[in-house]
């Protein structure tokens, strides 16, 4: 569990839904956001937990 009560995963998930909806030059979905997380940073483990929060 981490802050607040909520596993870290969801609040990573979270994290990632709100720089999804600040990017606008370019516009970036949080699909692909997840996406660069694994290709430029190696971190599937990280993705995975967040898909399956």
């Amino acid at each position: 569990m981490g802050s607040f009560g909520l596993p870290d995963p969801v609040r990573a998930l979270a994290a990632v839904q709100a720089i999804s909806r600040r990017r606008r030059d370019p516009v970036m979905s949080v699909d692909a956001l997840l996406e660069l997380l694994i290709t430029r940073y190696g971190m599937d483990a990280a993705v995975e937990l967040m898909l399956g929060a």
